[in-house]
């Protein structure tokens, strides 16, 4: 496993965990059970955590989204540096912590190698993990016993050491809000009493109860207040490198040649730009549509689901909030570094379409991708009122900002309620002159088209030369209902997915523009 220096410049440069930690010490051949602390995504609540665990002689491995880190919410490079500092490993996590098998090998690459680190859950995954340059990965969780289950089957009171296998290490699941002191303890007396092993727990946002998988501070710091005293039985705390490196001395590892760069993002091209914009492909038949992501924020409980109340085709996706005091659920293009997030060009908008059904208002929202890789908000709609029929809305994107090349954008909903979304777009309209703005967001161009009438009228109520401090003029609105007759006479049947003539709503409306903009002139040479 790896670990990223912290350097003046703000890079990443890789050397051996062996040498940043070989202060703590590794796992003997004599140790009956080891527990190691582990903290995923490098939420801003775990910087505490350094000075907790470090004040009590101990150690964790924190491991670290190298594209979530200085984002809101989320860890500097400086607090990455200062727990580094504090004698604890700083591991990785995936780039963007995508799942990497619902992703092509390419972008696996690309999440591994860039961050320096994975949760190997499969065997082309381990090998990506191995080429990479590490020595271990972390498995999911799940295969030992925890709270919340007996794990029947293939499960193990405690992972083995050395481990079966390196690149895919067994470790109970992630940590729970609901779960107690005792819940903790009994994890690790249960590997005490069955033998020993390696316990690796898996803590990630440091606050109360602010999340479904949070633990507050106070039972972290009387957990860590347990732990030491079981050193007289056996008991330790290790980081991950420490138990990987068994008994052997500290073993100085070169840096690794550099990665090489990642495929560019795929050109940017008339049509739509999302892939599976039918949510029909399922690859791996858990329910998410490939390329797309579940996400959402705050404080809520949800349920999704993939339902056959479709617009068109088999499938769409559907929400439930059955209770909320913050944040929102949201069904978005998977955030990931190439594969699947639309590439984008910054100075440009980009017309969004979804067809929904909801019994709560939804909205557009938008995530853009920097060129380092990392994910950030950007924007969002107005809200479009619930509806129980299918609908289809539609909203332009602010223009792109400067460093971006990908975006992500998706309905969402953040209030009680449920939400089904179909059949979406994400079309580049300088790029696709002569293309229909069709609805449906399949490939077959299912559906009615966008209302020409509605897109011109939008198009038109933001340009300047409209409704200026001289008011609007009779020329105008005779220009632009000209353009919008012509709109509705060339406007495509149900079904058609494209307009007679080669016309398209945006040529439409750059019609109107010019119509518009001869009869203000015009007017202008009348006065």
């Amino acid at each position: 496993m790896r670990v990223p220096v912290h350097s003046a410049s703000r890079s990443l440069v890789y050397t051996a965990v062996a040498i940043l930690v070989a202060n703590a010490g590794s796992a003997s051949a004599g140790t009956q059970t080891v527990v190691t602390l582990g903290f995923d995504d490098a939420t801003a609540g775990q910087f505490q955590v350094g000075a907790m665990v470090a004040s009590r002689g101990l150690n964790a491995t924190f491991f670290v989204n190298s594209g979530r880190v200085g984002t809101s919410g989320h860890l500097t490079w400086d607090q990455i540096a200062t727990l580094q500092a504090q004698g604890h490993e700083i591991a990785g996590h995936t780039v963007n912590h995508v799942k990497l098998t619902t992703v092509s090998p390419d972008e696996q690459r690309r999440q591994i190698c860039d961050d320096r680190a994975a949760a190997a859950v499969d065997a082309s995954v381990e090998s990506i993990v191995r080429a990479c340059g590490y020595s271990s990965a972390r498995g999911h969780g799940g295969h030992i016993p925890n709270p919340d289950s007996t794990c029947s089957g293939q499960c193990t009171w405690a992972e083995k050491i050395p481990p079966v296998d390196a690149f895919n290490t067994r470790s109970p699941s992630s940590i729970l809000s609901t779960w107690t002191l005792a819940d903790l303890q009994a994890m690790v007396t249960g590997a005490e009493q069955n033998g020993g092993g390696w316990i690796q727990l898996t803590f990630h946002k440091i606050c109360n109860a602010c999340d479904t998988y949070s633990t507050s501070p106070e039972l972290l710091a009387a957990f860590l207040d347990w732990l030491p005293p079981r050193a007289a039985g056996g008991t330790v705390v290790r980081t991950v490198a420490a138990v990987i490196q068994g008994g052997a001395p500290p073993v100085v590892i070169p840096p690794p040649p550099p990665p090489p760069p990642p495929p560019p993002p795929p050109p940017i091209s008339a049509g739509n730009l999302l892939k599976n914009p039918s949510l029909e492909s399922d690859a791996n038949g858990d329910g998410v549509p490939d390329c797309w992501q579940r996400t959402g924020y705050g404080s809520n409980s949800y349920t999704w689901t993939r339902t056959t109340d479709a617009h068109s085709g088999g499938f769409a996706q559907r929400v439930q909030i059955t209770a909320i005091s913050s944040g929102d659920r949201k069904l978005v293009p998977l955030k990931d570094l190439a594969s699947c997030a639309p590439a984008a060009t910054p100075g440009k908008r980009y017309v969004a379409t979804a067809w929904y059904k909801s019994t709560t208002p939804v909205r557009f929202a938008g995530y853009t991708r920097s060129t380092s890789g990392s994910w950030s908000w950007w924007a969002q709609s107005s809200e479009f009122p619930a509806v129980s029929t299918w609908t289809q809305v539609r909203w332009t994107t602010p223009a792109v900002p400067a460093g971006v090349n990908g975006i992500s954008v998706g309905l969402s909903i953040r209030q009680l309620g449920s939400m089904t979304v179909d059949d979406q777009e994400l079309l580049d309209p300088s790029a696709s002159a002569g293309t229909a703005v069709a609805a449906g967001g399949n490939s077959a161009g299912t559906g009615a088209s966008v209302q020409t009438a509605s897109a011109l009228a939008e198009i038109v109520s933001r340009e300047p030369f409209l409704g200026e401090e001289d008011g609007e003029n009779e020329d105008d609105e005779a220009a632009f209902a000209e353009a919008t007759a012509f709109a509705e006479a060339t406007t495509p049947a149900a079904g058609t997915g494209c307009t007679s003539g080669g016309a398209d709503p945006v040529s439409l409306a750059l019609m109107a523009l010019a119509l518009a903009s001869r009869a203000r002139a015009r007017r202008r040479i009348r006065e």
